[in-house]
């Protein structure tokens, strides 16, 4: 009876431990994949921010049309990082008013890409204003910090799941022995109980 009710606990232990294993391990991947959110937005703002410099410098059509591919990608990311992924509510709101930015000066960005200006005076003014390539560049410097809280995060849901692995190595050593000695204790009571039996 003492043997089945141990089993019984130990099995009921292993299950705790396996469901948080995994919990762990799923949260770990949604931070990881909120990582990789992060890195993909940073590229994108910073390859439009290039293609703006670009425009800046010279004609060239492609420019113009990777500027806004890009600022459009980088609206896609954070529309899909604000509604489906796992941040703190900080964070999603800044992120927020990070996406609200670009929705708002696409069209002046527009405007002044496609300006007849010759000499790009508007253009280059917007990008030098606080609305231009100063504010991509605040969101780029705010970016990197997000990610590294992040990875904080990952690091420590991996210390977590390595915690309860620990855990579970440790009570399963402990069982062992303890069947093991409950082992040898009904060993010795069945044999006793036979010896008596016999004489």
């Amino acid at each position: 009876t003492v043997i089945f009710i141990f089993s019984f606990l130990l099995i009921g232990v292993i299950v705790y431990y396996q469901l948080q294993i995994s919990a762990s391990k799923q949260k770990g991947l949604q931070i990881h994949a909120n990582i990789q959110q992060i890195n993909k937005l940073y590229k994108e703002l910073n390859l439009a921010e290039l293609s703006l410099i670009q425009i800046a410098n010279n004609a060239e059509e492609f420019h113009k049309t990777e500027a806004l591919d890009h600022l459009n990608q980088s609206g896609v990311i954070l529309n899909d990082i604000v509604y489906f992924s796992f941040y703190s509510d900080e964070t999603r709101n800044h992120l927020k008013s990070m996406r609200q930015w670009i929705v708002t000066n696409r069209l002046p960005l527009l405007e002044a890409i496609r300006s007849k200006d010759p000499d790009k005076t508007d253009f280059i003014n917007f990008l030098n204003s606080t609305e231009g390539l100063p504010k991509m560049n605040v969101f780029e410097d705010e970016l990197q910090v997000i990610a590294i809280g992040q990875n904080g995060m990952l690091t420590r849901q991996v210390e977590a799941v390595n915690k309860i692995v620990t855990n579970l190595m440790i009570y399963g050593v402990i069982t062992c022995l303890v069947f093991f000695i409950l082992f040898i204790i009904l060993v010795f009571q069945l044999n006793n109980f036979i010896i008596k039996k016999t004489f």
